[in-house]
């Protein structure tokens, strides 16, 4: 699930008190993804920081990179569902992540079995920064299903 609110995250990443589930990040300040046990993600948009939750501790992470981001949608797509796994991506989006191609790539890999069609990964990138759901653009490339 996605929430989002328009307040800040506490100084330690802690949520704040009035989030709300949405569909769309735009305009919002702070996302949470996931459910509220462990893992799930807290995310200020306006400074780029990210946290973690592990076993209901926030730890900040510095440095985001692809394998980073792939073993957290690896875990989360068992307990979450495909659906909360395309909305990470959207969040990592909204936040400016620069390897979401290679995000998208490996999970493209995951879902399809195989390596994706070609020009699949470039295709599903513009269409999700054009503002299309990240759900609706790997859906239409005929690999994600549901």
């Amino acid at each position: 699930m996605l929430m989002g609110s328009r307040e800040p995250p506490g100084e330690d990443g802690s949520p704040p008190a009035d989030l709300e589930p949405i569909e769309d990040p735009e305009g919002y300040r702070t996302l949470v993804v996931g459910p509220r046990v462990y893992p799930y993600m807290v995310v200020d948009r306006e400074t780029g920081r990210v946290w973690v939750y592990r076993a209901g501790e926030a730890v900040e992470v510095e440095d985001v990179d692809v394998d980073w981001v792939v073993s957290v949608i690896r875990r989360s797509s068992n307990k979450w569902g495909g659906e909360s796994v395309l909305k990470l991506l959207a969040v990592l989006l909204a936040v400016g992540y620069e390897d979401v191609e290679k995000v998208i790539e490996r999970v493209l890999r995951g879902v399809s079995n195989g390596s994706p069609p070609p020009g699949a990964v470039a295709l599903a990138a513009t269409e999700i920064e054009a503002g299309v759901h990240p759900s609706n653009a790997l859906r239409s490339l005929g690999v994600v299903r549901g």
